[in-house]
């Protein structure tokens, strides 16, 4: 897969600029793409949106400085005019000299044939009925359905492209499709609502049966839901709900966190911080991502990173300057927009499979949490302590004995770690196919709910 000509010639513009103008290094980055969304609204469609973007931006360095700007207009005249903008605001920068280029890799990547062709008449069609269905199906099925708020589609294809003065380059294309819908409940002076989504890579693949059953089934439940009593409880989370948790405290996992003196835990690198067995990774290429990933924002190749090993906290997430800086290993995780300054992040965080069948996990008395609320506002990522509302299953001895509403469930992350009781043999990835893990039997968790 070659990078298309327009975008070749922008990039080029960029670094040719940067160049003339004294730029020691400079990169140039271009994200783009085109978005198609659907959404349904009380049997008509509610919203329908065409979209498409593209946007450049450069980071140049002289100096031992860095300085930014972008455009979302490809013309060679703004292109200089942006290079100029950098180079203005260069002398107000503060000098950073461990952000420096580094990679000289020429990288496209061919993932499939993707076309962008318009969708003829036929095709839309196809895709309103799709989403109309989203929201009359749930609608129908249940006659306590008072609404279905959230039901529709979407399709995106992205471009990413990037080339440096060092001779770097890298190309990727990617499609996707995703549906969602929402059942809100009424019963009894009782509300319940619950919202479900799925993603795939082209919209011939997506199936709106998982969203409608799974929508229906969970706010069904829900409206069965009652308090538990307060105490120490053994707690599962979903696949969504422990990527969401493992998101919130994120920053554990990030050298920049350690170079700007915020990391929460930066003297336990290479220390026992959770149980035996506990094994993650940051797996860029796993299968179960929506696509591999094959190259960072620096246009390094991607490689799977070590964040945890055998219970011990193994790894960090870098770019080239944490790494220098640090003097660690780079690790390929550089995360950066046009817009926006160097940083870093993880791909797709994959939890290693353990021992435990299904049965031994749901074993005794367990509180298994399906939905969460306030988690990001009730988290202190410094301390690990965290606190949210909580709903889902209250299990004995393997069968589900109460539907659980109204309960807030506490905890400190950095210890649950070390309470993890059980790993599941049986791996599961989350809605948005960014997370995979086998279940994980969490001790000691405080939910209050009846005195």
């Amino acid at each position: 897969m070659t990078t298309p000509t327009h975008i070749t010639e922008a990039l080029d513009t960029i670094l040719r600029a940067a160049k003339n103008r004294g730029a020691e290094q400079s990169e140039a980055l271009y994200s783009g793409g085109k978005h198609f969304g659907l959404k349904a609204e009380k049997g008509e469609l509610g919203e329908y949106k065409v979209s498409s973007s593209a946007v450049v931006g450069v980071r140049l360095f002289k100096d031992q400085k860095v300085a930014l700007a972008y455009s979302e207009d490809l013309s060679p005249e703004s292109l200089n005019k942006m290079v100029d903008q950098a180079f203005e605001t260069l002398p107000l920068m503060p000098a950073k000299p461990f952000e420096k280029l580094a990679c000289a890799d020429e990288l496209a990547i061919k993932n499939e044939t993707i076309s962008e062709e318009e969708l003829n008449p036929a095709q839309m069609k196809k895709r309103i009925d799709f989403a109309l269905k989203l929201e009359s199906e749930v609608l129908a099925r249940d006659s306590r359905v008072k609404n279905a708020p959230y039901s529709g589609l979407n399709e995106v294809v992205s471009v990413r492209a990037m080339k440096n003065s060092l001779g770097a380059s890298s190309f990727e294309k990617k499609k996707s499709a995703g549906c969602y819908t929402s059942a809100l409940m009424e019963d009894q002076g009782k509300n319940a609502m619950y919202y479900h989504s799925t993603m795939a890579r082209h919209f011939e693949d997506l199936n709106p049966e998982i969203c409608i059953e799974e929508s229906l089934k969970r706010a069904q439940d829900l409206l069965k839901g009652k308090s538990l009593k307060s105490g120490q409880y053994t707690v599962v989370l979903s696949p969504d709900l422990l990527a969401s948790l493992f998101g919130v405290f994120s920053r554990l996992f990030s050298a920049k966190a350690i170079v700007e003196g915020t990391h929460p835990c930066k003297d336990r690198l290479g220390t026992k911080m959770a149980v035996d067995g506990f094994t993650l990774i940051d797996s860029p290429k796993a299968q179960e991502n929506l696509y591999p990933v094959h190259f960072d924002d620096e246009g390094f190749p991607t490689k799977d990173t070590v964040l945890f090993e055998n219970g011990v906290f193994k790894g960090l997430l870098h770019n080239s300057a944490t790494a220098l800086e640090l003097g660690l290993p780079h690790s390929p995780n550089a995360s950066r927009g046009p817009r926006g300054p160097l940083s870093l992040g993880s791909v797709h965080e994959k939890i290693s499979a353990g021992t435990m069948s299904e049965k031994e996990i749901f074993a005794g008395d367990v509180f298994e949490i399906i939905d969460m609320q306030g988690l990001h506002s009730g988290a202190n990522s410094t301390t690990g302590d965290f606190s949210f509302a909580a709903s889902g299953y209250f299990w004995q001895n393997g069968s589900i004995q109460q539907v659980v509403r109204g309960v807030t469930v506490s905890g400190n992350f950095y210890e649950a770690l070390l309470k993890i009781s059980g790993i599941g043999k049986d791996l599961k990835t989350n809605s948005s196919l960014s997370f995979t893990a086998p279940l994980l039997r969490f001790e000691g968790f405080t939910t209050a709910g009846e005195a």
